[in-house]
């Protein structure tokens, strides 16, 4: 009867393979919302690159202002004056520092950092540029002036963040974006 009771109390002790499943699967919907980063497993908090500055479009489904269709807007845009300043979200190297990304003028011009752990963000739209392909910035450091090179309504920075090269709403890492919770 000892024997039993020790079996027993040694199987409740024991986290069993629907208590892990379960973590597992809280982990995978519950961390990306809290602003986690699934490549890494570790938290992430990107500083806003436009500190001051209002969000005029947020992450998802809008209105495009040129065609009037429905599409999906990949990143935020953040209203700049020509005084505002372009800070790197995190540290990371410059990959990316132009004015003709991906061969066209669509985004005027451009940086993309890479933050590893296969994160990167991306800012569109500067008039000046900071930094050179290759440079290392630190949290905060100055990559350019939000501008209206390529396709623009006026003056903006256009910024986005890669999660293994897929972009994602940025409120999940730039706290100043994310919506107050219910309560």
């Amino acid at each position: 009867m000892r024997l039993d009771a020790m079996k027993r109390a040694d199987v409740v002790r024991r986290p069993g393979s629907w208590s892990v499943l379960g973590a597992v699967l809280a982990a995978g919907v519950l961390l990306p919302m809290a602003g986690w980063s699934q490549s890494s497993g570790a938290p992430v908090s990107f500083a806003n690159p436009l500190p001051g500055e209002r969000v005029t479009s947020r992450f998802g489904e809008r209105v495009d202002p040129f065609s009037a269709a429905r599409v999906t807007h990949t990143g935020v845009d953040v209203h700049g004056k020509p005084t505002s300043r372009v800070r790197a979200a995190a540290s990371g190297i410059i990959e990316v520092a132009t004015a003709r990304y991906g061969g066209d003028d669509r985004h005027g011009t451009v940086v993309v950092v890479d933050h590893g752990r296969r994160l990167k963000t991306f800012y569109s739209h500067l008039d000046l540029l900071a930094v050179t392909a290759g440079d290392r910035v630190g949290k905060g450091d100055l990559l350019g002036i939000p501008g209206t090179t390529g396709r623009v309504t006026g003056r903006h920075l256009h910024f986005e963040v890669w999660e293994n090269g897929t972009p994602v709403d940025p409120a999940r890492f730039v706290e100043d974006w994310r919506e107050p919770s219910a309560q």
